[in-house]
């Protein structure tokens, strides 16, 4: 059998063209838009029925030369219009990836050419709710957790933007994948803040001021303990004189405003403690609780000292302690 006989087209990236078709004599025909090499590998299983595994890509579309990083069911290795289809879903519009027509088996093994057979990949893993996600194996630890609002809007447990080991699943990488609503934040106009200085008056304007910067530091309020040794960021509203009229109330509702979706600021002083911890979430513990009588802070202390983030200690003039949950 001659050389000629025994050649067989390959897939190939070449630099600034993409995927191409290697003939004899070392032709080169394109048959791609982007070129791409397996960084990573995720898996994701659960009661719903959804079980998704593949591999995570680099991939670099041309002409513009941009880098995506995207995730590709295992499905789709054979497939040229699904991993076509499974890129464009997760790179936005910006840019299109195109395959002409291939033959499945020369694809396929241009798929498996470029896994990595030796060496461990780097594991990824999948946003599949908007908001809080963490990682399956770990899922009570703050330090990995990782919020998510749409794609490109991925904030770490600081509130830092970041672009994580973590996929956006969608319909495209699997047909029972969740409807994920991508959320966006844009500046608001000047009088979105006309309600909330509308209830500082001329006498309170200094408290007032104090109560919004509360309501912002308890908002932020695992960074704030974990700058300052672990202590709950609290804030007491008193008036002179235990006076009525004098803000309070309207200072409070701000603080709610601001930091909280709560349907109302006050809080009953008998009521449970439990009923504001499971009204909180994992990060904020903005609460609060009208009408506590000083010589009754029980509450006041065990909100405080409870304990969300367990890598953190409570501490005092008096010493160190461990929060009780």
């Amino acid at each position: 059998m001659s050389d000629d006989e025994a050649f067989t087209p390959k897939l190939m990236n070449v630099k600034d063209i993409g995927i191409c078709l290697i003939g004899r004599s070392g032709a080169i025909l394109p048959k791609a838009n982007f070129g791409g090499e397996v960084i990573g590998e995720a898996f994701h299983s659960d009661s719903s029925g959804l079980e998704v595994k593949g591999t995570v890509w680099n991939i670099r579309v041309y002409p513009s030369k941009s880098n995506y990083t995207v995730f590709i069911n295992k499905d789709a290795y054979n497939d040229p219009r699904r991993f076509e289809s499974q890129i464009d879903s997760q790179i936005g519009r910006q840019d299109r990836v195109h395959i002409q027509d291939v033959k499945r088996t020369l694809f396929c093994d241009f798929i498996y050419r470029q896994i990595p057979t030796h060496g461990k990949l780097v594991e990824y893993h999948f946003i599949t709710h908007v908001g809080r996600n963490a990682p399956p194996d770990d899922p009570d630890t703050h330090e990995y957790e990782i919020w998510a609002f749409n794609p490109n809007l991925i904030l770490d447990h600081t509130g830092k933007k970041i672009k994580p080991n973590w996929i956006w699943l969608n319909k495209a990488i699997h047909k029972k994948a969740p409807i994920l609503p991508h959320i966006s934040f844009i500046p608001g106009p000047i009088s979105i803040m006309e309600a909330v200085f509308d209830a500082s008056t001329p006498f309170n304007f200094n408290a007032f001021i104090m109560s919004v910067g509360s309501s912002l530091e308890m908002l932020h309020s695992y960074p704030v303990r974990e700058s300052n040794g672990g202590q709950y960021p609290l804030t007491i509203l008193m008036s002179i004189g235990k006076g009525k009229g004098q803000g309070k109330s309207g200072g409070a509702g701000v603080m709610m405003w601001i930091g909280s979706d709560a349907p109302t600021h006050k809080w009953d002083p008998a009521i449970n403690k439990n009923a504001p911890k499971k009204a909180s979430n994992n990060t904020s513990l903005i609460m609060l609780l009208e009408d506590v009588s000083t010589k009754d802070c029980e509450m006041l202390k065990s909100l405080a000292m409870w304990r969300y983030d367990a890598d953190l200690v409570y501490r005092t003039n008096e010493g160190e302690f461990v929060p009780k949950q």
